[in-house]
């Protein structure tokens, strides 16, 4: 993913958990207030359980998203051998196969300084 898609990732999902933060808490509040009415004028009414449950969970599960996007941002592209790999890649004018070429070479010269 790369560090760039990381925390690119992790901002879309920032403004994600506080909308749905926003949403879940505007729900409950109209939910319980809405009963509060409704037992006050006589009637039978029941926050639905079921309904705010899923909503807080999405805020979890959006909260526990946005956490794994800002971790695999600071972890970045690798460690140490990524880097290697980077670096030979690079070398090579962006030909993988960099131990081919050594071979290649060697045996060249090996064929040169034997005729």
């Amino acid at each position: 993913m790369g560090r760039y898609g990381g925390y690119s990732a992790a901002a879309v999902a920032g403004v994600a958990w506080f909308c749905t933060a926003f949403t879940a808490a505007i729900m409950t509040a109209c939910f319980s207030m809405a009963q509060n009415e409704w037992r006050r004028a006589g009637r039978y009414a029941r926050i639905g359980v079921k309904a705010t449950a899923f909503t807080w969970t999405v805020f979890v599960l959006v909260g526990l998203a946005m956490v794994g996007f800002v971790m695999a941002a600071v972890k970045g592209r690798g460690g140490r051998r990524e880097r290697e790999r980077e670096k030979g890649f690079r070398r090579l004018g962006g030909v993988r196969g960099g131990d081919r070429e050594k071979e290649e070479e060697e045996r060249r010269l090996r064929e040169a300084v034997t005729t």
